[in-house]
């Protein structure tokens, strides 16, 4: 082979390999459009979340291993909460409902709700709570301390609003919190976000995807870099 054709060779390989990760972009980025719901976010990476123990409502022990190894719904709130929370359990639910008709993808895929409101809940208050929503979810509780450990990397912040509560003695006060749903991947890596305009149709739809082209990637030996 001469020099010519290698060069033209070599040119053509790398138009295939660009033209591959277009096209698999591509199906990522037509994910928003589809459907009646609002526009789907970006994917991301983060780092891998650390070390941190608290405890799920069954007091089994809730720690990073929980997470190693599956595709994992997170978000982050608390019981007491009037509204966002209700509603984004709900959410979640309906989106595990709609997955769980998949059952080889719902093996592997967990939902989980972090209290970010230690003082009032406990791993009770947690299981009776998530008993009227969903029993397959799992709820986690623990000391602020733990809790900074897996909400800080996510970027997840929560601030009790203690006015109230130094005024009149009692536990009635409202907890300032991040409100998106948080997608982490087998590592414990951030894979995309979702927010509260999004419905649980659209959000299965585009987490079916995203576990498509991982496949892809795993069986070619590839791997899936996400960006913000």
């Amino acid at each position: 082979m001469n020099a010519a054709n290698a060069c033209r060779r070599r040119q053509l390989t790398r138009r295939r390999d660009g033209l591959a990760g277009i096209l698999t972009w591509m199906v990522l980025l037509a994910l928003p459009m589809c459907g009646q719901g609002a526009e789907l976010p970006a994917a991301y990476s983060t780092p891998v979340l650390p070390e941190f123990h608290l405890t799920d409502q069954f007091n089994q022990t809730f720690d990073v291993q929980r997470l190693t190894g599956k595709w994992t719904f997170v978000f982050f709130g608390y019981t007491h909460c009037p509204d966002v929370c209700p509603n984004t359990i709900n959410i979640l639910s309906r989106v595990y409902h709609e997955l769980k008709q998949n059952a080889p993808m719902s093996s592997d895929t967990q939902f989980v709700f972090v209290s970010v409101d230690p003082l009032r809940d406990n791993p009770e208050v947690m299981r009776a709570f998530l008993d009227y929503f969903n029993k397959d979810m799992i709820g986690v509780v623990g000391p602020v301390a733990e809790l900074t450990k897996i909400t800080a990397p996510l970027g997840i912040s929560h601030r009790r609003m203690m006015a109230k509560l130094v005024a009149t003695g009692d536990k009635q006060y409202l907890v300032e919190h991040g409100t998106d749903i948080v997608l982490l991947g087998p590592d414990t890596a951030v894979q995309t976000r979702f927010t509260l305009q999004q419905d649980a149709h659209d959000i299965a739809n585009y987490y079916r995807s995203l576990r498509k082209l991982a496949e892809h990637h795993a069986d070619t030996g590839t791997q899936v870099i996400t960006e913000k």
